[in-house]
């Protein structure tokens, strides 16, 4: 278990900065019409933030990848690196999310391909993971334009991160649960902050940085759909608690021409059922064939 030393670095200090920069952001905002760069400054802060976090968590830097998670510092940093043209060139964005969801399920599980799965197996494997990796890589970019362009993007992403990190502890993985719960903490540091600024610097709709949070889409995608895969494959995450976080994006989506309220209450219920079951598979009521 992490010492407190540790989790502060963890959790209190990738808020602050991920808030910091985002202040930032929010002042440029007001003075620069330069989109592409506020939208990757608003992914450096998600990504450098996280990176901060991990490196709390894990006490260093493994060079050389032992464990899957190692993976995911590496992952940041080429999706941080590159949500820039990810944003300025669609055809771009498109191609960089079909090499990502190639490679990222390969590179996190290739202990199953080198251990556990027989070629045909490990195919099958990929190619479900390929298309479920890439369809939530697209619906989340499409969650954040259909959002309201406010508090209400960070509350629903901080939802998710808050039900990953419960889902993972349920699940047997306290490590990968402080992961998800760096997501919470930088999620959360958001939530306030677009609530607060527009009162302080008095912005107006053409002044929005809330609108901007899109540029952190790249990153928090391939951070979730890590994490996720760290939890199915390498702890006891049920393989439906997972489906039904990947999915609770979409119903933003599905329900963009309804109230708000609504697509709050059934991206809520996803991640509320995906909870449940994590509660009713850790043996708390009993081993229920889930």
């Amino acid at each position: 278990m992490p010492s407190l030393s540790q989790l502060t670095i963890s959790l209190l200090l990738p808020a602050l900065v991920c808030g910091g920069i985002y202040v930032y952001v929010a002042y440029l905002c007001r003075r620069d019409k330069n989109e592409i760069l506020l939208k990757w400054l608003i992914a450096a802060a998600l990504g450098i933030a996280y990176i901060i976090g991990y490196i709390g968590l894990e006490g260093k830097l493994t060079l050389k990848p032992i464990e899957s998670r190692h993976w995911i510092f590496y992952l940041t940093v080429v999706t941080v690196g590159t949500s820039g043209l990810w944003h300025r060139y669609q055809g771009f964005g498109v191609m960089l999310e079909v090499l990502l969801s190639i490679l990222v399920p390969r590179i996190l599980l290739i202990s199953y391909y080198e251990y556990s799965w027989s070629i045909f197996e490990g195919l099958m494997w990929w190619i479900g993971l390929v298309i479920i990796v890439f369809f939530f890589l697209r619906i989340v970019q499409q969650s954040f334009k259909t959002l309201p362009q406010n508090a209400t993007i960070p509350f629903v992403y901080l939802g998710i991160s808050g039900g990953t990190a419960l889902i993972l502890a349920l699940s047997g993985s306290m490590l990968l649960a402080l992961h998800s719960a760096i997501l919470v903490a930088l999620f959360t540091a958001l939530w306030i902050l677009t609530i607060v600024l527009p009162r302080v610097l008095k912005s107006d709709s053409s002044h929005n940085p809330a609108a901007l949070l899109i540029g952190a889409a790249p990153v928090l995608s391939i951070l979730f759909v890590s994490i996720w895969l760290n939890g199915r494959f390498y702890a006891e995450v049920p393989s439906l608690s997972v489906l039904l976080l990947v999915i609770a994006p979409l119903f933003a989506v599905v329900a963009k021409k309804k109230s708000q309220l609504i697509q709050i209450g059934l991206m809520a219920l996803s991640v509320g059922i995906a909870i449940g079951i994590a509660v009713f598979r850790s043996g708390l009521f009993g081993d229920l064939p889930i």
